[in-house]
């Protein structure tokens, strides 16, 4: 190669590298930050007495061990950071606060038990999706599944039997107490482009927040300790629906 052709290579090479700066500029993975707000319902609570035998306190039919399915439902809130990595998949990581859910359900001893708990929960989840633009339209329905932690603490368990004609039992009231654990879930949605930076997402999610626990200790009754209780425990999963915001720093 002459040394007048190194100037003309020069120039070729730089102006394909200009004229790919654009096209670059659109798979360069860039920063989001997202806002969460949404109503979640309890589903499959589980929720029974560790020892069964020896405690007999949420009691099922004919004498057997009892199980206690519904926590209710709650609002949540979340906040997050993620990446969009291309325009197929991105990423975040989302703290989310939900709460409070409220157990109020009978047993089926036969003179039936009231229980009622408190539950709320936080998380922390990682989550990957996979987006499917529909061509330029700016609506892109995705799917996603992620893992994390979350804790979730019941503040105190009561339950009062059915009255009778004769005797109004006293409310027994038990420990609360937290379980941290493993969390998981399974998310399908659609998002809208509101601009450049901007996108509105509505999803549906399946969230498993692992377990959800009494204490173990006194069972009081007007203030006074009358027994002991190994507790309760029970399963924190929910269907939860959501809507969220992303801003993105990098146009999409």
């Amino acid at each position: 190669m002459s040394a007048r052709d190194i100037p003309l290579r020069v120039a070729v090479v730089a102006i394909c590298v200009v004229s790919a700066l654009p096209a670059a500029a659109q798979t360069v993975p860039h920063f989001y930050v997202r806002a969460d707000a949404g109503w979640s319902r309890s589903v499959d609570g589980n929720f029974q007495d560790v020892n069964f035998p020896a405690d007999h306190v949420i009691t099922g039919t004919g004498g057997t061990k009892g199980v206690l399915k519904d926590y209710g439902g709650a609002w949540l809130l979340g906040a997050g950071l993620g990446m969009q990595f291309s325009p197929r998949f991105r990423g975040d990581v989302v703290y989310t606060y939900r709460g409070t859910y409220r157990l109020d359900e009978f047993d089926q001893a036969p003179l039936p038990n009231s229980f009622r708990a408190n539950v709320t929960s936080h998380s922390v989840m990682l989550t990957g999706y996979a987006d499917f633009p529909i061509l330029d339209s700016g609506v892109t329905p995705f799917i996603g599944a992620g893992i994390g932690w979350a804790s979730n603490t019941l503040d105190s368990l009561s339950w009062q039997p059915t009255s009778t004609a004769n005797i109004t039992p006293a409310l027994r009231v038990a420990p609360g107490a937290t379980a941290d654990g493993f969390a998981w879930q399974l998310t399908v949605g659609v998002s809208f482009l509101l601009s450049n930076v901007l996108a509105l997402d509505f999803s549906y999610k399946y969230f498993d927040g692992g377990d959800v626990r009494s204490g173990a200790g006194n069972i009081f009754a007007n203030g006074v300790a009358i027994e002991t209780y190994s507790g309760a425990h029970g399963a924190f999963v929910s269907d939860e629906i959501t809507a969220s915001i992303r801003y993105h720093f990098g146009s999409l």
